[in-house]
């Protein structure tokens, strides 16, 4: 999603580094939040390597996967 595009219900913007977090990881970011993930780096986008919604966070990159989250650490891209 565009940083310009209008927020969903459920989305969150986080103002520190202002980005918004929405859908599935606006639901996980809820959950889970600042002590697993830090703060969003990136606002969600289809990564074009994988296919899949990937959201980059200071501690790990959120990516959609068939309805699940899957948390990926950062620095550990292949």
């Amino acid at each position: 999603m565009a940083d310009n595009d209008p927020p969903q219900e459920s989305a969150l913007y986080e103002p520190v580094t202002q980005k918004w977090v929405r859908g599935p990881f606006a639901d996980w970011y809820r959950r889970y939040g600042l002590g697993v993930a830090g703060y969003p780096l990136t606002e969600q986008y289809v990564d074009s390597e994988t296919g899949l919604a990937t959201q980059y966070f200071e501690r790990v990159a959120l990516e959609g996967v068939n309805g699940q989250i899957r948390l990926r650490l950062i620095g550990q891209e292949g």
